[in-house]
């Protein structure tokens, strides 16, 4: 997976290797001394340095001794794997020991890497250290470096981290994302990608890997509802509001028919008909409870146009708008959903669980894949000056919700 670094303002220090040497008042006692001449006793911390004099490696590794020296001023180096150079002018005298002691420990610092889960390999400056988290890495030369952790599922997240000296770092990656879901009414069973979770709302679903799944509430007396979620690292909400249940009355009217009666009278017989009626049966009356059926939102849709300033030349085409569920999660550049503007700055992110986001844009004009380089568009929610900014969350309902924005050029 491709993954972006923010450009996080940092404090670059110079820092200078501490070096601690003496003079030994004693007269040398080593008989391979001669006479007039000083004698250099190097040692570091870690020992096993290649120590070198006048730029010219000595064959000797701390500790270690440089005899027989004309009294002078001499350029000392040690070299010693995985630390920066340390150098230092050292005037020799006569019949003097000379001792110089280098702690290589003063100058670096550590790193120590965690995650959740445990077990990712960590790659340093794109460099596999053969370690898996939890681990440190000792002895690195205070600056900043580019750490890619690789999990078991062949994900990975980098970020950066500031190394000072004498210090240990430690960077803390949860690659894990939490959902928790909620309803209104609440009680509702929870299913994750059609596989029962024996939770019921409000619940909370942890280690995650971060991806697309489906989740089903199923409520009594309601429609099963699912929504597609896509999980990022960090902490996401889910919200579902069931829609009332209607209920729809039919009734079946009656029909009564009645025959009239007839009467016939013959001359001096007098017959009477009986009268005949018919009455043909009543038809019941029916109350047939139904429930409607309900057209409901219950995702959220975020559209708007993105423009540049007056006058500005250029185009908004393939600017990316993305949502995030937290600032962390912006510094590390991991989207919870982006799109891209179209060649009149139009966009629309749909399918969005309602809740709170923070928003940004970027459209990656030197294709350096850092967000804020010179050139670059960018716009954020919030306030500020850039590079001095500052987010703001935006909730978002059920339903559209319009955007505009202003890209800003970075000089």
């Amino acid at each position: 997976m491709r993954t972006l670094t923010k450009v996080i303002p940092v404090l670059l220090f110079l820092l200078l290797t501490i070096f601690l040497y003496h003079c030994d008042e004693e007269s040398p006692t080593n008989s391979d001394i001669q006479p007039g001449n000083g004698l250099i006793f190097v040692d570091s911390n870690p020992p096993g340095a290649e120590i070198f004099l006048q730029n010219t490696s000595t064959g000797k590794f701390t500790p270690d001794s440089i005899k027989n020296l004309v009294p002078e001023s001499y350029d000392v180096r040690l070299k010693l794997n995985e630390f920066t150079d340390s150098s230092l002018v050292v005037n020799v005298k006569g019949g003097l020991t000379i001792t110089v002691y280098v702690d290589f420990t003063l100058s670096t610092g550590n790193l120590f890497v965690s995650s959740s889960p445990q077990g990712a390999q960590i790659f340093l400056e794109n460099i596999n250290t053969e370690k898996t988290t939890p681990d440190s890495i000792f002895y690195l030369e205070p600056r900043s470096y580019n750490v890619k952790l690789i999990f078991t599922n062949g994900d990975d997240v980098t970020q950066n981290v500031l190394i000072e000296a004498g210090k240990t770092s430690d960077l803390i990656l949860n690659y894990f994302g939490t959902l928790s879901i909620d309803s209104n009414p609440p009680g509702a069973e929870v299913l994750l990608d059609s596989i029962t979770t024996g939770k019921v709302t409000p619940a909370i679903l942890d280690s995650l890997f971060p991806g697309q799944y489906e989740v089903s509430l199923k409520l009594t007396g309601y429609s099963d509802i699912s929504v597609t979620v896509q999980i990022h690292p960090g902490n996401q909400e889910l919200f579902i509001n069931y829609p009332p249940i209607t209920t729809t009355t039919t009734t079946v009217p009656t029909t009564t028919t009645t025959v009239p009666t007839t009467t016939t009278t013959v001359p001096t017989t007098t017959t009477t008909v009986p009268t005949t009626t018919t009455t043909v049966p009543t038809t019941t009356t029916t109350t047939v409870p139904t429930t409607s059926t309900t057209t409901y939102s219950i995702t959220a849709t975020i559209s708007g146009v993105g423009t540049l300033p007056p006058g500005e030349p250029g185009s908004v085409q393939n600017t990316r708008v993305a949502l995030y569920t937290s600032v962390q999660n912006w510094n590390f550049d991991i989207t919870f959903a982006f799109t891209a503007c179209d060649g009149s700055g139009n966009y629309t992110l749909s399918g969005i669980p309602p809740g709170v986001y923070y928003m940004d844009a970027w459209k990656d004009n030197d294709n350096n894949q850092v967000w804020g380089s010179s050139g670059d568009y960018i716009w954020w929610n919030g306030s500020g000056v850039f590079p001095n900014i500052t987010l703001a969350p935006i909730q978002f309902p059920a339903g559209t919700t319009t955007v505009n924005f202003e890209l800003f050029v970075v000089p």
